[in-house]
């Protein structure tokens, strides 16, 4: 390393006017992961060439495993405007949006990236991965299917597109793969993990079973630690749940669900002040979340504060009903996958048809109104 740093300096200086050189340099950098250095030499070559794809694609990629996300984003961006289907700039500025906690927004980007290269595993488990975390189970038990075509032998793909039948309605298809995957990995957590939260509504006794066993292989397991809170609130057993609901929120302090039902399971239990602290957490998380808004009224109104209930109450009106954990039809990946005259094609006839047909229904009046 040490001569490296000695010849690195020499070539810094020798360089300053040679966009190949530096260019050169940078990509001798990132190939033995010196991202931040290569990032520095990857600027000096956009300087010079600011238009270059090759060069802006590279800086991406360094910027991002340097850790400079939001950088990596918008040069990656910028690459995309001059090769907008260039698969690898689309998939790897999915992958910055997904890091960023933008995973909507990188669900166009790979199922364009998917329906340009079919054959691309990583673009396929990506997008099943992101698909099955934002709730699109349906669309997500085909990219896992599409996945599997091309790598059969992933047991975890397998396990996962069992779960995806299974939560987006199709259990006659989903549970059995999933018992199966079970008997065959009798040490898989998730798996038990996954069933139980497919029985949690038709078999809770079931349900409570595979957590114990999963908790059992591994006691520090986070999800299973949340479902067994949450099946046990169902249960009303709200003390017994907290202590799960706390593991879980203290694993995920970011995730609104968790802290959703924290806050509700502290309110079942009068502690008012604790339930109001967390919900307002995860309003901050979930603005638009109604549910948690709901709950964060009854919360103020257990400790008394009527107007901070009444403006929480005010808020969650406003939004209407809750769309927080409604489960998307499928087909919407390979909407969003569509070049975007296309994509307003599509809206426009599916607006005007249901103006035809529902010339009463207000909400389509405002659609047509805005189309």
């Amino acid at each position: 390393d040490a001569e490296a740093n000695e010849l690195l300096l020499q070539l810094s200086n020798s360089a300053a006017h040679d966009p190949q050189l530096t260019f050169s340099a940078g990509l001798a950098l990132a190939s033995v992961a010196k991202y931040g250095q290569a990032e520095d030499f990857f600027s000096r070559t956009l300087e010079a060439e600011p238009g270059n794809f090759d060069v802006l694609y590279n800086l991406g990629l360094a910027a991002f495993h340097a850790g400079h996300r939001q950088r990596a984003h918008d040069v990656l961006q910028a690459a995309l405007t001059q090769r907008p289907q260039d698969v690898d700039t689309l998939y790897n500025l999915a992958v910055v949006n997904v890091d960023l906690k933008h995973s909507a927004d990188a669900i166009p980007l790979l199922a364009q990236a998917a329906r340009l290269d079919p054959a691309r595993r990583n673009v396929q488990l990506t997008l099943a991965q992101t698909l099955s975390a934002l709730g699109y189970y349906a669309d997500a038990a085909t990219a896992y299917e599409n996945y599997m075509k091309l790598v059969p032998g992933d047991d975890a793909a397998q396990r996962e597109h069992a779960f995806m039948l299974a939560a987006c309605g199709r259990r006659d298809l989903g549970m059995p793969k999933l018992e199966a995957f079970v008997r065959s990995h009798p040490g898989d957590v998730t798996a038990r993990y996954e069933i139980a939260v497919a029985e949690s509504s038709s078999d809770p006794a079931d349900a409570a079973a595979q957590l114990e066993k999963a908790l059992a292989l591994q006691p520090d397991f986070g999800p299973a630690r949340f479902a067994r809170g949450a099946l046990r609130c169902r249960q009303g057993k709200f003390a017994d749940a907290l202590p799960d609901l706390e593991f879980a929120a203290a694993q995920y302090p970011d995730n609104a669900l968790v802290l959703d039902r924290l806050g509700k399971t502290y309110t079942d239990l009068d502690r008012f002040a604790d339930a109001e602290r967390v919900l307002n957490k995860a309003a901050e998380v979930s603005p638009r979340n109604a549910t948690v808004l709901l709950h964060l009224s009854r919360a103020y109104s257990g400790e008394g504060r009527k107007d901070e209930a009444r403006t929480a109450l005010e808020r969650f009106r406003a939004l209407g009903p809750d769309q927080a954990y409604h489960v998307p039809p499928a087909g919407m990946a390979d909407l969003l996958s569509l070049p975007p005259e296309q994509l307003y094609a599509q809206y426009r006839a599916e607006v005007e048809s249901r103006f035809k047909k529902q010339l009463q229904d207000p909400e389509v009046n405002v659609r047509h109104l805005k189309l």
